[in-house]
């Protein structure tokens, strides 16, 4: 029997709820600290990894196809053409998923931080693929329509076409998957400490920004009851004891910003060793070992984010002295233990290794 716009338009929304569910399945499996909370239909291939840019290119081709079958207005003789594409598109994109629960099985030898980029990237395609079929249904002319408005929907489209549209979303999510791929566990993390250095830099402008103009509390000292400063009558007053500006704000003590100053220095040295670490970290070995240090790795890079904010926070808004010291002995720590990490994963190398003696030199100088 001749398929119809009415069969091809269930026969998509049924695919698409299809892939909703598996994208929860998937979302949950790899979310939940229970390993059987989803049983997901996984492959078992021998180098999986080798299999993504496959897919993806695959993935990318029929939905270069689905645009063109789908082109309004769309004819009962293309309607088993569009039901094919629709088909393998979303065979593919089961496979996709079926790999990565594959790769998820086996997380400690190619990395938490990399799998876990991987399957974010793999949800996204999924993502995109459920917005092109869910616009592609849309296209499908049905038995109220006229052939005047019809005629009118093809003139809207001309202007912002969403089954362009959603061609270009998911070549754009396959290419970042197939980039992530390609990066491996090694430049995955090297991506990351980019953004780790990016958040380190914005701290550090922000403490030299306050060094220019120390003020208690970075300016934003007003009264929780009061939090427009409305209320001035004590203005006058100073029972902090502390050098007054011309504006009558109250300024860091010398201590306080001396200590400032200090962990500008300390910090710009922070920054220095993110982005040194880039060229000391070793290509992907997909090995047990080599991935738990990348772990590690990354795990302690957050960290130092976090006590580098945990140093400024006590020095520009509590002027806590113990609380800088307390943050600043959790971030030595942190940085010992990413030298060692990183000779480990160098076999002690010393040509890739030697510049952390004189950094570490330095950072323990630094006043």
């Amino acid at each position: 029997m001749e398929k119809t716009p009415a069969d091809l338009s269930n026969h998509i929304t049924a695919v698409q709820e299809t892939l909703q569910q598996l994208q929860i399945n998937f979302q949950n499996s790899i979310t939940s600290s229970n390993e059987n909370l989803i049983n997901l239909e996984s492959t078992k291939i021998a180098k999986p990894l080798d299999e993504i840019p496959k897919l993806t290119n695959l993935i990318s081709a029929h939905a270069t196809k689905l645009g063109l079958v789908f082109k309004p207005p769309i004819e009962n003789s293309t309607l088993k053409a569009c039901w094919t594409e629709i088909d393998n598109i979303v065979r593919y994109s089961l496979l996709l998923i079926s790999l990565l629960t594959q790769l998820n099985s086996s997380v400690e030898i190619y990395s938490k931080v990399f799998i876990n980029e991987l399957s974010s990237d793999s949800l996204n395609v999924l993502d995109t693929v459920i917005i092109l079929i869910q616009e592609l249904n849309k296209l499908l002319p049905n038995e109220e329509e006229n052939e005047e408005s019809n005629e009118g929907n093809n003139e809207g489209n001309k202007k912002s076409d969403p089954r362009l549209i959603g061609v270009g979303m998911v070549w754009e999510s396959c290419e970042k998957l197939l980039k992530t791929s390609k990066s491996g566990s090694s430049g995955v993390l090297k991506n990351k400490l980019k953004s780790t250095n990016k958040i380190i830099i914005d701290a550090l402008d922000e403490l030299n920004e306050w060094l220019k103009n120390p003020i208690v509390g970075g300016g934003f000292d007003y009264d929780d009851d009061d939090i427009f400063g409305l209320n001035d009558d004590d203005d006058d007053d100073n029972d902090s004891g502390n050098e007054l500006n011309d504006d009558g704000d109250d300024m860091a003590s010398d201590e306080i910003i001396s200590v400032g100053k200090e962990y500008s220095k300390k910090i710009q040295l922070v920054k220095l060793l993110i982005s040194l670490l880039d060229k000391s970290i070793p290509n992907s070995e997909y090995t047990v070992e080599f991935s738990k240090s990348l772990d590690i790795l990354h795990e302690k890079i957050l960290k130092l984010n976090e006590y580098v904010d945990d140093i400024i926070a006590c020095i520009i808004y509590d002027s806590d002295l113990n609380g800088v010291e307390k943050a600043s002995k959790l971030l030595t720590k942190e940085i010992n233990q990413i030298v060692e990490l990183i000779r480990k994963i160098n076999n002690n190398n010393e040509k890739r290794v030697q510049w952390l003696n004189s950094w570490k030199i330095k950072y323990e100088e630094s006043k």
